[in-house]
């Protein structure tokens, strides 16, 4: 009465050599070995993607103490040593002109030539200039 389960079935109209070979690709389900393979190479995946994500977040930690940069005289001298700069003999853009003085005069420090008129600020206020923009230094 019942058709035997193991039998493959037969489909009216699809020749019984196609039928054959659909048969031999059906899925029957996982052997133990592959079931275990496929665990395995998930824990090495999922522990690769952990252990990447804390060592980049142990690398590029925002909240990590930035360290501290010593200043180094980068102007051709005798001396040719790599000796600090006082803080207030501080040149930052390479203009010539001090930052406590660039601070005096509301210069950026770090811009050779504030206002961008192609002299830099010292070359502006040794003559007598402006080097936030056009006009004279009020003395």
């Amino acid at each position: 009465m019942f058709a035997n389960e193991s039998a493959p079935l037969t489909k009216p109209g699809v020749p019984l050599a196609d039928q054959a070979a659909m048969e031999s690709f059906r899925r029957t389900g996982l052997t133990t070995s592959q079931k275990i393979i496929i665990v395995v190479i998930s824990v090495l995946v999922l522990g690769s993607l952990i252990g990447g994500g804390i060592w980049l977040y142990i690398e590029l930690d925002p909240f990590q103490e930035i360290p501290s940069v010593t200043p180094v005289n980068n102007t051709n001298n005798t001396n040719n040593s790599n000796s600090s700069i006082p803080l207030q003999e501080l040149d930052t853009d390479k203009d010539g002109l001090r930052d406590i003085d660039e601070k005096r005069y509301g210069t950026d420090p770090l811009k050779a030539d504030t206002d961008g008129d192609g002299f830099t600020d010292k070359e502006e206020i040794d003559n007598g200039y402006n080097p936030n923009g056009p006009g004279r230094l009020v003395k």
